[in-house]
């Protein structure tokens, strides 16, 4: 019986513990969200310094105007908004890339098209 309550003050102080240590997430920034977009774009079609640079301009622009679109309340037009500015980014992404840059990021997208279908086939 003393095994026991000792084995439960131990797991209680244990979770205690993990309680008060425990780390607030921290918010990303705009800043560390293109980054973050950029390298694993970067990744995929082995951006140049330049492009880089403009991309992540543009990736800054399209995650504020995404969180500005948020503010809206209608839902249809929240929508229609959001599909707008991914449109345009998209856009602005092509237009800054090579064409063998843009036929590698294709090529990318379909194999995890692939891989989310056969996961979700599963």
């Amino acid at each position: 019986m003393k095994r026991l309550k000792l084995i439960t003050a131990v797991v209680a102080a244990f979770v205690c513990l993990n309680f008060v240590f425990a780390v607030n997430p921290k918010k990303e920034t705009t800043e560390n969200l293109a980054t973050m977009l950029v390298d694993k774009l970067g990744i995929d079609v082995q951006l140049t310094d330049s492009q880089k640079i403009v991309i992540k301009e543009c990736t800054k622009r399209y995650i504020i105007n995404m969180e500005s679109a948020d503010s809206i309340s209608s839902s249809e037009s929240k929508f229609k908004s959001k599909e707008k500015i991914s449109q345009d980014y998209v856009a602005s992404i092509d237009s800054l890339l090579t064409t063998n840059q843009k036929s590698k990021l294709k090529t990318k997208n379909s194999e995890r098209e692939k891989g989310i279908l056969n996961k979700l086939q599963k």
